[in-house]
């Protein structure tokens, strides 16, 4: 480009040469011979600041334009262009006579075809000016008329370049860095940094590249939205001057940093909310029941949480774990799933003597069952033990001075889970006796109505009637076995009476 314009510079010095010889000329063409003899100087001008890599020292407004001095002391004057005055209109011309017919003449031959013409010459380049300048805070910017453009800096003057400064996002006790990068007209550069005082930073300067530096900022547990590093850089005439401020990272669940289910499990809605990127991570040993979906609202970010169920009979625990964007800020939350509750009697009743006592309950579950006596009950209490003991409760029943077989039904509870159990009491009135001297007996067949009875086998033990299994003696001794009828049936038939000695009926 800087060729083409000197090119035509010279073109049109030769012009104004050859025009001053016309004297004859008319005013107008100097004024405009002129007017195109300062644009050219002022283009060499800049162009010549160009090619020496000067720089502007001052521009001055003229009110038609600018003048503008550079280092070297050269002056270019750029004025504003104004419009021409309109030409005056040219004389009408005068009609002209009719001319006479002339006579027919006779019919030509055809012209033979003309040869095609050479080709024209290319067309000169169009005059190239500066058509107006942009002046900035560091430079000024040459528009040409042709399209092209170039800057020129100005004289001392230094620009600081931070892509990002403002609400930098820091995590507490940790060190980020900060790109920065300078230009100035002139060396050298000097490059320093302040920070308030719950901060540290430093300039690390770049061991391959002269104009580019990092800022490295320390930051302790405690910081706020007033914390504050500002980077100055200055060449002796100016200073550029940039601050860093920066925003706490947050990456907070709402739900809380703990979260219990039932053993049926379920889905939560997580809500976090967070200025950074993250993920959340299920670590492989818990993904088989745990899993994890993030969305984002247009407010706050939002993870489904499925839970599956624990068909087990333990608790079971997991650690899940929102990891910040560059690992720089991490959150842990523990699932903590209750077991699915089982309680399991070895038997379903407790056939009691008339004389009472104590008994312990066994029962197998996982859970701290509470054992409940009904209110109106008053001849079964619940004995508290010192030890914990989670498997075995002990009641004490009273002794039965009613004269009547009594039963109630306790109840085991634990949230949802009821088991009930059922405690018989005997009384002096049995119905059926039975002798023998065997070490397993087969009880005869009752039947009838009401049958439903209590079986005292006599070594301490008692059963439910009707049973099919016989019953297991330590010893062969003479032994009574007593029947004990919830209500006395109007009549029954006893079969199968084998292995027995005597057979009192006169309770009937």
């Amino acid at each position: 480009m800087y060729n083409r314009i000197l090119h035509f510079i010279s073109r049109i010095v030769i012009v104004v040469a050859t025009v001053t010889i016309l004297h004859s000329c008319h005013k107008g063409i100097w004024e405009e011979l002129n007017n195109i003899n300062e644009k050219i100087t002022a283009l060499e001008v800049a162009l010549n600041a160009l090619e020496n890599k000067l720089s502007i020292i001052s521009v001055e407004n003229n009110g038609d334009g600018y003048t503008i001095v550079f280092s070297d002391g050269s002056t270019a004057i750029i004025k504003d262009g104004k419009d021409g005055a309109d030409g005056k209109d040219g004389v009408d011309g005068k009609n002209g006579e009719d001319g006479k017919d002339g006579k027919d003449g006779a019919d030509g031959k055809d012209g033979a075809d003309g040869k095609d013409g050479a080709d024209g010459k290319d067309g000169k380049d169009g005059d190239t000016y500066i058509r107006e300048i942009i002046i900035e805070d560091t430079y000024v910017k040459f528009c040409l008329t042709d399209g092209t453009d170039f800057i020129i800096p100005i004289y001392g003057s230094i620009s600081l370049v931070i892509d990002k400064s403002n609400d930098i996002i820091a995590v507490p006790n940790s060190t980020i860095s900060i790109p920065i990068s300078w230009e100035s007209s002139i060396s050298p550069v000097i490059i320093e940094c302040i920070s308030s005082a719950d901060i540290k930073s430093r300039i690390i300067f770049s061991e391959t590249q002269t104009n580019s530096a990092t800022v490295e900022i320390l930051f302790a547990e405690e910081f706020d939205e007033y914390s504050k590093v500002v980077v100055f850089a200055s060449n002796g005439e100016r200073i550029a001057m940039k601050t860093l401020t920066f925003e706490r990272a947050e990456l907070t669940v709402k739900n809380g940093n703990i979260l219990e289910f039932t053993s049926e499990g379920g889905i939560v809605d997580l809500s976090v909310f967070s200025n950074i990127g993250f993920k959340i991570i299920v670590p492989e040993e818990y993904n088989s029941w745990i899993h994890a979906e993030i969305t984002k609202s247009l407010s706050e970010y939002h993870a489904t949480l499925t839970i599956d169920e624990n068909t087990s009979h333990n608790e079971r625990n997991g650690i899940i774990r929102l990891l910040g964007e560059s690992h720089s800020h991490n959150v842990d939350i523990t699932i903590m799933q209750k077991a699915a509750i089982d309680a399991y009697l070895e038997k379903d009743s407790l056939v009691v003597g008339k004389n009472g006592g104590t008994y312990e309950i066994p029962i197998l579950t996982n859970a701290n069952l509470e054992l409940t006596i009904p209110s109106d009950i008053e001849w079964v209490k619940k004995i508290e033990t010192k030890e914990l003991d989670e498997t075995t409760h002990t009641i004490s029943v009273e002794k039965n001075s009613s004269g009547k077989f009594r039963e109630c039904t306790l109840v085991f509870s634990y949230e949802d889970l009821n088991v009930p159990y059922v405690v018989c009491q005997l009384s002096d009135n049995y119905i059926l006796r039975i002798s023998h001297e065997c070490t397993q007996l087969y009880y005869p067949q009752i039947i009838g109505d009401n049958v439903l009875s209590i079986i005292e086998w006599g070594d301490g033990t008692s059963d439910t009637y009707p049973l099919s299994t016989p019953h297991d003696y330590s010893a062969s001794t003479n032994t009574s076995a007593y029947l004990y009828f919830n209500d006395l049936p109007e009549s029954i038939v006893i079969q199968n009476v084998r292995d027995i000695t005597h057979l009192d009926l006169s309770k009937l």
